[in-house]
């Protein structure tokens, strides 16, 4: 798919190149041969979604943690363990301050 506005790049140990593209509101996943395999998140603000990500690191473990400007947050997400398909999306957690909000919410009163 067209790159809108590609912003942060980076590369993890299997060659897979991973262009965060602002515009567009996704991260998008690349062969070496830059052929896409995936795309992660779509635009929007519940998890998995992304806006305006302009930051992205892939950690030893696989991880992929997106800086989601727009949301004020940092999701982390995970690519699947098969071959990926197009467009297929992976799993996501998020961190940061509204996911923190959620954690002290929902936590059960002291006894």
């Amino acid at each position: 798919e067209k790159l809108e506005d590609p912003g942060a790049v980076t590369v993890d140990g299997e060659g897979r190149v991973f262009v965060c593209d602002r515009a567009s509101h996704r991260v998008q996943v690349f062969t070496p041969q830059w052929e896409l395999l995936t795309v992660l998140a779509s635009n929007g603000r519940l998890p998995g979604q992304l806006d305006t990500p302009l930051g992205i690191a892939v950690g030893r473990d696989g991880l992929v943690a997106i800086a989601d400007c727009g949301n004020h947050r940092v999701q982390v997400f995970s690519l699947p363990s098969s071959p990926p398909a197009k467009r297929r999306k992976g799993a996501v957690r998020q961190e940061g301050k509204k996911s923190a909000k959620r954690k002290r919410h929902s936590a059960p009163p002291p006894s």
